[in-house]
């Protein structure tokens, strides 16, 4: 065999392999599950039932000191989010929650919030994760900075779905707005 035609079998070699593990790779890639969403997987029982409720109790007393007591707050657990998403949103409210989405839950640290859930469209199933710093800058308003945003292992550009997500909540009448600050895209939801 002479160099020129080994030459070309090794090129034809790494074609192919490019051609094989290219796509293997990225399914592989959307395949993946973060950790977080994981350890947040929840199984069906009584104490899921419970947790959901103590959700609902406490969302129901916040809604009452909002609206009579001139100073609230409240706390949530990601335990009683992650119940109340399993057992009330996915059933009561799915009309409410795009149809790709399936099986949200959040997670909690210091200063930061985690939402993970399900996506299918056609063949593409992935987890989509998003990693968020949260703060309250003035009354009634939340900002939440994505540091993270992620289909699988992929990086997924923030402006395509901060617009479609701010499109969704304006038209079920939330204040919401987004944009990039410092290069970090910003999201913005005023509370009346």
């Amino acid at each position: 065999m002479t160099r020129a035609q080994r030459c070309w079998m090794v090129g034809g070699v790494i074609v192919l392999a490019v051609l094989t593990l290219g796509p293997l790779a990225l399914w592989a890639s959307l395949r993946y599950q973060p950790a977080v969403y994981v350890k947040m997987a929840q199984t069906p029982g009584k104490e899921r039932e419970q947790s959901a409720q103590q959700f609902v109790a406490s969302g129901l007393q916040l809604r009452n000191d909002i609206e009579n007591e001139p100073e609230w707050e409240a706390v949530f657990t990601d335990k009683e989010v992650n119940a109340w998403l399993a057992e009330d949103l996915m059933k009561d409210f799915a009309r409410e929650v795009p149809p790709q989405v399936q099986e949200p839950r959040v997670a909690f640290e210091t200063g930061l919030v985690t939402l993970a859930f399900q996506f299918h469209q056609g063949p593409m199933k992935a987890v989509v994760w998003v990693v968020a710093e949260a703060e309250v800058p003035e009354p009634n308003t939340l900002e939440l900075s994505l540091l993270k945003i992620r289909a699988g292992a992929l990086p997924v550009p923030a402006d395509e779905v901060l617009e479609n997500l701010v499109q969704f909540a304006r038209q079920r009448g939330a204040d919401v707005k987004w944009a990039r600050v410092d290069g970090v895209p910003r999201i913005t939801m005023k509370y009346q």
